[in-house]
């Protein structure tokens, strides 16, 4: 069994901390680079899945331009932007990009995303 390792790319610390908590609980390793790094870390490869905020370093912003650099560098790894923004998420659909809507009252798409990167514990 190969080993999973998640990189997450989210504004809200309090969030981050959550799915970190998550991440640990199943058995999955994890590393959350700055915005400044995101993109280099994603090139460097190594992860089997990148959860990612779609305008990370840039909270608020419609700018996605981060997400899709990421997911063009990301080589091998399963790709999920999340925003709440619904204009940049229909942007980066259209785009062929994995992305939905952040929404703090359903996070199942966000868990159902980390289940299907390997068996846990």
């Amino acid at each position: 069994m190969s080993e999973v390792t998640v990189m997450l790319g989210l504004h809200d610390n309090t969030f981050r901390e959550g799915i970190q908590m998550y991440l640990d609980n199943m058995g999955y390793r994890h590393a959350s680079p700055g915005p400044e790094e995101i993109v280099g870390e994603a090139r460097r490869g190594g992860y089997t899945g990148i959860l990612m905020d779609a305008n990370y370093g840039k909270h608020g912003s419609p700018d996605t331009s981060i997400a899709e650099r990421v997911c063009e560098a990301r080589g091998a790894a399963v790709f999920l932007a999340i925003c709440g923004r619904e204009e940049a998420v229909e942007k980066l659909q259209k785009a062929g990009i994995p992305c939905i809507l952040k929404r703090p009252s359903d996070r199942k798409p966000i868990y159902d995303f980390f289940d299907g990167l390997g068996p846990g514990v």
